[in-house]
């Protein structure tokens, strides 16, 4: 699901769960180096992965679903680009 830096924002920095400042800086440093500011937010430890989900889930109106401890098909596995597998963990 794509959204805007302006739409994380307003997730994220209106209502306190980011410092705005540490918000630019993830920003500035997405641009610089082509991540998605989500990956940036995560690795840098300004949020957890787990509940920026939620909050992206809960602003879209839709159920968010953990699947961390859910076994998943080997049929359903082979469909994920190795890529993808590799950088979601």
């Amino acid at each position: 699901m794509k959204i805007s830096v302006e739409q994380l924002r307003g997730m994220l920095v209106r209502p306190g769960h980011i410092a705005e400042a540490d918000f630019n800086l993830a920003a500035e440093e997405s641009k610089e180096q082509g991540k998605n500011i989500e990956d940036i937010l995560v690795d840098k430890n300004l949020i957890k992965d787990e509940q920026l989900g939620q909050l992206i889930a809960q602003d879209k109106g839709q159920a968010f679903i953990n699947l961390r401890h859910e076994k998943i098909s080997d049929d359903v596995l082979k469909i994920i680009p190795e890529e993808v597998a590799r950088s979601r963990g």
